[in-house]
């Protein structure tokens, strides 16, 4: 089995907006994930700080899970989502990650997409 990741957002921290009801949502970089398998597993591995209200996280209009609020909101936390390979695209398209209900505006860093290869 094989696996290979994709990076969304590097370690220059990205602040993610408040983001109300019936707005648009907050869109982080687009990635490939080429040749990854629909039968398995996916994860985003991220770093977040300053998140006092869960966030809902989306992978190409599927909702993929939350960022969840932190004790200390002023340090980093690492935090990670486990949701359905067949959320990625498995061709040469961006996928997209949505944030949407963002209570408070936040800092995101170090997002990476761990996703399952073809052989």
């Amino acid at each position: 089995m094989l696996a290979d990741f994709a990076s969304v957002v590097g370690n220059n921290a990205i602040v993610v907006p408040t983001i109300s009801t019936g707005d648009d949502p907050f869109v982080l970089p687009g990635f490939q994930t080429e040749g990854r398998r629909r039968d398995h597993e996916a994860v985003l591995v991220y770093s977040v700080r300053r998140v006092l209200r869960d966030t809902e996280v989306h992978v190409n209009n599927s909702r993929a899970g939350a960022i969840t609020r932190a004790v200390d909101p002023d340090l980093y936390r690492t935090q990670m989502i486990v949701f359905p390979g067949s959320y990625l695209w498995g061709n040469s398209s961006q996928n997209k990650i949505v944030l949407r209900a963002v209570g408070e505006r936040f800092e995101i860093k170090d997002m990476v997409c761990f996703f399952h290869q073809d052989d």
